[in-house]
């Protein structure tokens, strides 16, 4: 292998392990939205699952399927969208869509 080939090899590496990166990052701010989200309007959070293809899903967007227990006791069902994947320290808001 010559010197042009090692370096592009690298270069591709290195380009694929920030990418990777990049994906846990965002997937970690997400994350951690969601539970501020949760804690901010006094919903315990359940459970809470990740959808990549989802029918609201906006290019981008990370979408949680999530069960909480409300104040009053009820548990509640509904989709939530949460930042921006690629950009995941812009904007800092979730939105969610009850399914009642």
């Amino acid at each position: 292998m010559g010197a042009d080939s090692t370096s592009i090899l690298l270069s591709c590496t290195a380009l694929g392990a920030l990418f990777f990166l990049g994906l846990i990052l965002a997937d970690l701010r997400s994350r951690s939205m969601l539970d501020e989200w949760g804690k901010a309007n006094g919903f315990e959070i359940l459970s809470h699952r990740e959808h990549w293809f989802h029918p609201d899903a906006s290019l981008g967007k990370s979408i949680y399927r999530v069960t909480v227990l409300d104040t009053a006791g009820r548990r509640r069902k509904g989709t939530a969208r949460c930042g921006l994947r690629w950009l995941g320290l812009l904007p800092d808001n979730v939105v969610v869509r009850w399914d009642d």
